[in-house]
């Protein structure tokens, strides 16, 4: 037996049980998994960010800028569906971003309409978030295997000049192993300017009347 046999052996059975999680189905056809993700081109973000965003938090990496993105989905999402009740929001542990993370939680807790639109509360947790080991969650697995998948789908797309491409073309692993219902975004110049602009209006209008924020949450 090949000494790498029993790994390999073992991370197939991970990613079946894995592919499993992720093509569950509801009585309706629907998934009960829906993936969110979002890109942007760095070197444009790096030219398009206005300079009153530099140290803004929600602009403070590029890992953060992309979370408010999937969140901004997330809520859209909900607001479709008319969910109202609350979403705890977990990450993984690992990307060293964890103060950012709690910087942006604490800006959208003190912000009443953030609050709202992103459905945040901690009547069962201290915190609306949580960051866990990946190898703990698998949750995080299987969103991992989407992300990872979506994200060589994107890179494929950008290496094509940016032009439309057949599914037929794309990865397998794409419509097999991450076979979910999903929402993409990829961000140049236009879509970052235009981001960065709400961000911006956002601000102007409600930044000046929110009340003393909060320090931290609790452990």
């Amino acid at each position: 037996m090949p000494p790498q046999d029993g790994p390999v052996r073992r991370l197939v059975r991970a990613l079946s049980g894995l592919h499993k999680v992720i093509n569950l189905k509801k009585k309706n056809g629907t998934y009960r998994l829906r993936s969110f993700a979002a890109d942007i081109i760095q070197s444009d973000y790096d030219e398009s960010i206005p300079q009153e965003l530099k140290n803004d938090v929600q602009c403070c990496t590029y890992y953060i800028f992309n979370v408010v993105q999937i969140m901004k989905g997330i809520r859209l999402w909900a607001d479709g569906k008319n969910y109202r009740s609350p979403i705890h929001y977990v990450f993984s542990a690992g990307d060293r971003e964890d103060g950012n993370i709690e910087r942006l939680f604490l800006d959208m807790w003190n912000d009443p309409n953030a609050k709202t639109f992103f459905r945040l509360s901690t009547d069962d947790t201290p915190k609306p978030y949580s960051i866990k080991k990946m190898k703990e969650e698998p949750a995080l697995q299987a969103a991992d295997i989407a992300a990872y998948e979506m994200n060589k789908a994107v890179l494929e797309w950008i290496n094509r000049g940016y032009v439309d491409i057949p599914k037929q073309e794309l990865r397998r692993a794409l419509t097999s192993l991450a076979k979910t219902d999903h929402a993409g975004w990829a961000y140049r110049k236009k879509e970052l300017l235009e981001s960065f602009d709400e961000i911006i209006q956002h601000n102007r209008y409600y930044r000046p009347s929110l009340p003393t924020p909060k320090k931290k949450f609790s452990n």
